[in-house]
């Protein structure tokens, strides 16, 4: 279960800034999830609730936002972002992009995924 992980990373990181700013709490957060990042919003939520019992995080309201798969084709510049299947294999197998998945304007396999991968928090709000 990656959302675990991630959401230690997410913890650890708004609790340092948490400390650099002299919180006391920090009461909301925004976190910005890529499609094709495969993050289950539910099993990270709960990590997310449990990783902060007892920590001026617990209790923060949690926004998610999604940033859509995007590829783009090095051939003609042409972006765009796959629906259904190939979405699907474009999480599991990024490696693998050009076996799956051509440019539909040039039939290119010279992709690359430009958008819709990581995770991040984009905004916080702190009580001081």
């Amino acid at each position: 279960m990656h959302e675990w992980a991630i959401a230690e990373g997410v913890v650890e990181a708004l609790l340092e800034r948490g400390r650099r700013e002299g919180a006391r709490r920090i009461t909301r957060f925004t976190l910005r999830l890529g499609e094709i990042q495969g993050v289950e919003e539910e099993l990270l939520r709960f990590a997310l609730g449990e990783l902060s019992r007892g920590t001026p995080l617990e209790g923060a309201e949690i926004r998610v936002e999604r940033e859509k798969g995007r590829v783009g084709c090095r051939n003609c510049g042409l972006e765009w972002s796959p629906e259904g299947e190939r979405e699907e294999a474009l999480h599991f197998l990024p490696d693998l992009l050009p076996l799956f998945l051509r440019c539909p304007r040039c039939g290119s396999v010279d992709l690359e995924i430009r958008g819709g991968r990581g995770v991040w928090v984009s905004s916080l709000e702190l009580e001081r």
